[in-house]
């Protein structure tokens, strides 16, 4: 039987220094290509995205900053943006839902 859950996942979350294993600097670096692939594809602060498998969840995705120009140029590459923003929202998808 599958649950149904919604929650929120602020990517700002990756900049605390709490989560182990992950350094201040590379959760804020995680954060900021987070926050730039959302905008990458015109997305704002508190979008949904919808995940299906064991447990159904409606995420709403919310985070604080914006992504200026230097911010956009730096993540370029955007399989290298995507890859870092997909680790990212993993990383707080995995604190959400497991004992991690």
């Amino acid at each position: 039987m599958k649950n149904s859950v919604d929650i929120t996942i602020p990517l700002n979350e990756l900049e605390t220094n709490s989560i182990p294993g992950i350094t201040k600097n590379l959760g804020l670096a995680l954060s900021e290509a987070s926050r730039t692939c959302f905008d990458n594809q015109n997305h704002q602060s508190n979008v949904k995205m919808y995940l299906e498998g064991e447990t159904e969840c409606q995420c709403k995705i919310t985070w604080r900053g914006v992504v200026d120009e230097k911010t956009k140029k730096s993540w370029a590459d955007t399989q290298d943006l995507t890859e870092w923003a997909a680790t990212g929202v993993a990383i707080l998808l995995t604190i959400k839902f497991t004992d991690y």
